[in-house]
This record gives C-alpha cells, sequence and structure tokens, in this order.
C-alpha cells in the first residue's frame, strides 16, 4: 500500500503536465485553425505584399502628380508649362499606362492647342483623384 500511496500522486502530478500540455496545443491549434478560416472568409482575394507594395507605390506617385497639379492651378500655369513639368516627374511614367482614354485625349490636345490656363491641370487633378480610388484597397473605398 505504500508503494501505491508514494506511486500516485507523482503520476497524477505528471498526467497534470501532460494534461496542460496537451490541452495548450490543441487550442493553439484551433486559434491557429480558426483565424487562417477566418482571414480566407473575410478576405477572398488574397493580396501579396508585392501586390500590396505596387499599391502603395502608385498611390504615392498619385500624391506627387495630385500635388503638382494643385501647385499648377494655384499659380495659373499654362497646360504646356504644366505638361512639361508633369512629364519631367517620374509619376508621369508610372502613371501613364493607367491614365483614363479621355485624360489621354487632353493630354493630347494640350500639346496642340496652346496656352489655356490650368484646364489640363484641372483635369489632370480629377483624374488621379480617379486613380487614388482605383489604387486604395476596397475597404477604405467604402468608407
Amino acid at each position: 500500500m505504500g508503494d501505491i500511496a508514494d506511486w500516485l500522486p507523482s503520476s497524477v502530478g505528471i498526467g497534470l503536465i501532460f494534461g496542460s500540455v496537451a490541452g495548450f496545443a490543441a487550442v493553439a491549434l484551433a486559434a491557429i485553425f480558426v483565424r487562417r478560416f477566418f482571414i480566407r472568409v473575410t478576405q477572398p482575394e488574397a493580396v501579396t505584399r508585392v501586390e500590396l507594395e505596387e499599391r502603395r507605390r502608385m498611390l504615392l506617385f498619385c500624391s506627387d502628380a495630385k500635388a503638382l497639379a494643385d501647385l499648377a492651378v494655384q499659380r495659373h500655369m499654362s497646360n504646356t508649362l504644366f505638361l512639361r513639368h508633369l512629364r519631367s516627374q517620374p509619376c508621369y511614367e508610372a502613371l501613364l499606362p493607367y491614365f483614363g482614354e479621355s485624360f489621354t485625349n487632353d493630354l493630347l490636345l494640350a500639346t496642340e492647342n496652346g496656352e489655356e490656363k490650368s484646364k489640363l491641370a484641372q483635369a489632370c487633378r480629377d483624374e488621379i483623384e480617379r486613380l487614388q480610388h482605383q489604387f486604395l484597397p476596397p475597404s477604405a473605398n467604402k468608407r
């Protein structure tokens, strides 16, 4: 009987330790499973890190172009001068493929026409605002 009395508390302690570790492991695995499932359900389009970086880069380029357009409107800059400044910026090359057809036509007409004040800058500002909404994540556009 003495052997059982000595063995029982030590085996209960070991069982309690193993049971606790197994319980924590089960809870951790369940949390990982729920988190992965929850992310897949709430975000059906998984966005990669590269796509996020590209989106941020495009938003920065949009901000640069918008600041340039705002300055052109404030300074009553001519279309040709604004177009020269815009084309000298790195944001122009990056955003050019994303410009809409109407704004691209405005760019072509501005080179042909002449010195209308700030009309192209205002059109550029409107186009940049459209692009900013395009590059923002869907959750930010709902706000």
